[in-house]
């Protein structure tokens, strides 16, 4: 690849480390795990972006690589994954973030869009943001978020989707308010 690619991708680097981050956090990862796989899905990017459709989100793309790279990841350790490896708890965060990417642009700030998130998680009723602070922050399966909550887990995981649609429609209505965010 030639020193102009190097360039252009250094600067896709830099638009797209803050939210590659957010989302490896989302899905459970502490700062140090997520510096390390972010680093690692921009070298697996580099190497594969030929394979790239310039019809899809650049971001989207990263995210599925980061994905990868953070299931392969907890797999190959030792220690329990976070619940954010069930896939329905991936789906929502990979919805949240698509919701982003419909947005008015991928360079805007990142930390905007993650006040917004929470001013949207604020919002929840008591139980949604019980399930969503048990499963997301405390880092639970659906199993234990249930025992935790005193909850069916068809309840908890019935919480979690209702809480992700609530999210999903506020975001989407502050970021039409707010188009700068």
């Amino acid at each position: 690849m030639d020193d102009s690619f190097d360039k252009t991708f250094n600067i896709l680097i830099v638009e797209h480390r803050p939210m590659l981050l957010s989302y490896l956090q989302s899905l459970g990862a502490d700062l140090h795990l997520s510096e390390d796989l972010a680093q690692e899905t921009f070298l697996a990017a580099y190497k594969v972006i030929a394979n790239f459709d310039t019809e899809k989100k650049f971001s989207s793309w990263l995210r599925g690589i980061a994905k990868n790279k953070a299931l392969m990841h907890w797999r190959a350790c030792s220690s329990r994954p976070p619940l954010s490896s069930d896939s329905r708890s991936i789906e929502g965060i990979d919805e949240i973030y698509n919701e982003f990417d419909q947005q008015n642009g991928i360079s805007d700030p990142w930390n905007d869009k993650m006040a917004i998130m929470k001013q949207c998680i604020a919002k929840l009723n008591l139980n949604l943001k019980k399930a969503i602070n048990q499963v997301y922050i405390h880092g639970d399966n659906i199993q234990e978020a249930a025992i935790n909550l005193k909850a069916s887990p068809p309840a908890i995981a019935k919480r979690l989707s209702r809480a992700r649609n609530q999210i999903r429609q506020c975001v989407k209505i502050e970021m039409n308010n707010n188009p700068h965010s």
